[in-house]
């Protein structure tokens, strides 16, 4: 059976038989959460992140580089609109309440009734006191990694078992 496998271009990886092109893309992805996606630019970070929006189900819209008022993404889903700020920083270099406000601030240009504010490192105390009392999910670096290794790598595996 294994060979047979084999001649179909599938791969052993994790348990489970993928196709060779999946499993280099399954690696690349593993590498950009190994590094803390540090290789990408910060546009090429925000494309990365309206990918993992496209695969939870988004359209997704990223804005100008500059002028965005606080809003490097737009996605819509249904009647949801959700606007999402992108901070590539080292660890230890947090988010700000301001920079959490601004975004914030931001939502009624673009009518979102949500927003979401993504970074590879983490957020300050006051920082995280403004997600439970506003419309905003803060996404710290660990909860960033759970959900690209959910959308990019778990949900590949599993629709090849």
């Amino acid at each position: 059976v294994e060979s047979w496998l084999r001649k179909l271009n599938l791969m052993q990886y994790k348990k489970c038989w993928i196709e060779k092109r999946h499993i280099n893309e399954i690696k690349r992805i593993e590498s950009l959460l190994d590094d803390n996606f540090s290789n990408l630019t910060p546009r090429q970070f925000e494309r990365f992140i309206g990918k993992l929006f496209e695969k939870m189900g988004y359209n997704v819209k990223i804005t100008p580089s500059t002028g965005d008022f606080g809003a490097d993404i737009i996605a819509k889903k249904g009647e949801e609109t959700i606007l999402i700020e992108i901070k590539k920083y080292t660890e230890g270099h947090n988010v700000t309440p301001k920079e959490v406000q601004r975004t914030l601030g931001a939502m009624w240009k673009y009518k979102a009734n949500k927003a979401v504010f993504i970074t590879t490192s983490d957020f300050t105390v006051r920082a995280r006191e403004i997600e439970y009392e506003s419309p905003i999910e803060l996404w710290n670096k660990r909860i960033l990694h759970k959900m690209v290794k959910k959308y990019f790598i778990d949900k590949q595996l599993s629709n090849l078992k």
